[in-house]
């Protein structure tokens, strides 16, 4: 089979580009312009690959490193400054996200009796129109979103939650709900923000008090958005934080806590839900 060296490194940054900006949506990870080319450019360059003829195991492990090496290059430069164990998650969602849109691809060309996929070395070569891929590419857009939209709302149903969080020597339990339409997220990091309602974190950080604000870990504002206006919530890095269910399953969480100025009612927390993928 013959392949285009132009048409192979062209459909991969397409594919590189839709699959990293879908693993940014699924695992609300903030994806930078240039990072996402950056990104998209190595894993275009790795589809390279293809034209070597490995023989015997050891060249095809040497072939498979070099692949898994690219990969760990595409996530380090596309999301950079991030845990270990972060990495882990954006890799396997990067991973099961190429999957389900190579799946995407094979289902269209089955459905339009195409011959177009070619795979050695751990890499597709696409055979056909660039309208057929972008069809292709649409469609698994609309089910990714469907999957998503369809996995919030089934956790928005269950709305008992309780936040637990410790910062120096304070801990916090509060009750909580999912909510979508808190967007909050820490505009350097694009880490999400747990926005908190209570009188005793209000008394233990006085957030009148700068000096004893800076003393928390990540400290910084965030710009916020209400019915009443605009205006900054100080912000922090808890040391320990996790979310319970009505069920009693416990899970670590990464992200800021932000502290509501609103000293009146009942204690609160409100997240997104995507915190919990």
């Amino acid at each position: 089979m013959e392949i285009y060296l132009d048409t192979l490194i062209i459909t991969n940054l397409y594919i590189n580009i839709f699959t990293l900006k879908a693993t940014s949506a699924v695992t609300h990870t903030r994806l930078k312009p240039v990072r996402l080319i950056i990104s998209a450019l190595i894993g275009s360059l790795s589809s390279l690959l293809i034209i070597v003829r490995p023989l015997g195991i050891f060249a095809v492990t040497g072939v498979f490193l070099l692949k898994t090496a690219f990969l760990i290059l595409m996530i380090a430069a596309a999301f950079c400054k991030t845990e270990f164990k972060r990495f882990l998650k954006l890799t396997a969602v990067f991973l099961a996200v190429n999957l389900f849109f190579g799946g995407a691809i094979y289902f269209a060309g089955r459905v339009l009796g195409l011959r177009m996929v070619y795979v050695q070395n751990f890499t597709v070569y696409l055979d056909f129109s660039l309208l057929t891929l972008m069809l292709a590419t649409i469609a698994a857009y609309i089910a990714v979103c469907i999957i998503n939209r369809v996995f919030y709302q089934s956790l928005n149903k269950q709305k008992s939650y309780r936040v637990v969080l410790e910062t120096g020597d304070k801990s916090y339990e509060l009750p909580a709900t999912a909510d979508t339409g808190n967007f909050l997220s820490d505009s350097f990091s694009g880490k999400p923000v747990i926005v908190c309602k209570s009188k005793k974190m209000l008394r233990d950080i006085n957030i009148n008090d700068l000096e004893k604000l800076s003393k928390l870990k990540g400290f910084r504002y965030a710009s916020v958005s209400t019915v009443s206006g605009n205006g900054v919530i100080p912000i922090f890095l808890p040391d320990k934080l996790f979310i319970k269910d009505e069920k009693g399953a416990v899970k670590s969480v990464d992200a800021f806590i932000g502290v509501s100025k609103d000293d009146k009612g009942e204690s609160c927390a409100v997240f997104n839900p995507k915190i919990l993928v």
